[in-house]
């Protein structure tokens, strides 16, 4: 019950209202927190309510939001994958955060990739796809883009905000160097691409046809 009234009351939280806590950090992070204390009440794992990912779980934590667990989240990109998305695809999640487009992938794919180089975002990922059992899932801990090469990776205390960076990040913690996997020469359906990563969009010969 407390879970669900959590949910209900994020969603009708105002739109400006979220704004402004999302552009503080300490109190962004405080109400992420908060929700995620209360939406545990009563257990650490979570079903997903609607839309294609409706049925699968989710563990509790501050980067779980009432979007996700309501289903909504990135509702668009879920729709295009559920409608498009053949059975059996070999499929890469660049960009992967906690798994959640991933999971809705793994359900018909033969393979899913997750691409996620941020250690608090990977370590979400997994246990997201230990609590619905998927074993069709690989972590990949690389960022990917255009071209083999050293990169600089900006972590955030969320599990959105990690990216490659050619200078200043909004809110970073720490950063990570690391080098990039190019994924030309290998057929694949793409998953969403964060910023800093759109050059691999560069998709390889034949892809498609």
């Amino acid at each position: 019950m407390m879970n669900n009234l959590a949910v209900l009351g994020a969603r009708r939280t105002p739109k400006f209202v979220k704004r402004w806590v999302h552009h503080n950090r300490v109190l962004d992070r405080v109400v992420r927190r908060l929700f995620s204390l209360l939406v545990g009440i009563g257990s650490p794992v979570v079903p997903i309510h609607s839309g294609p990912l409706a049925g699968l779980k989710l563990v509790v934590s501050e980067h779980v939001s009432h979007a996700h667990i309501s289903g909504t989240y990135e509702m668009e990109v879920q729709r295009v994958i559920d409608r498009h998305l053949p059975t059996g695809s070999i499929c890469y999640d660049l960009g992967a955060s906690i798994g959640y487009v991933s999971l809705l992938m793994a359900r018909r794919a033969r393979h899913v990739y997750a691409f996620e180089p941020a250690p608090h975002a990977a370590d979400e990922l997994r246990r997201n796809v230990a609590a619905n059992g998927f074993d069709n899932i690989t972590l990949v801990p690389t960022p990917v883009s255009d071209s083999h090469r050293p990169v600089v990776f900006s972590l955030t205390d969320n599990a959105y905000g990690p990216r490659i960076v050619e200078g200043p990040s909004r809110w970073p913690i720490s950063t990570l160097t690391t080098r990039v996997t190019r994924l030309d020469g290998r057929p694949f359906t793409l998953g969403p691409v964060v910023p800093g990563e759109v050059h691999v969009m560069a998709v390889p010969p034949g892809y498609g046809q």
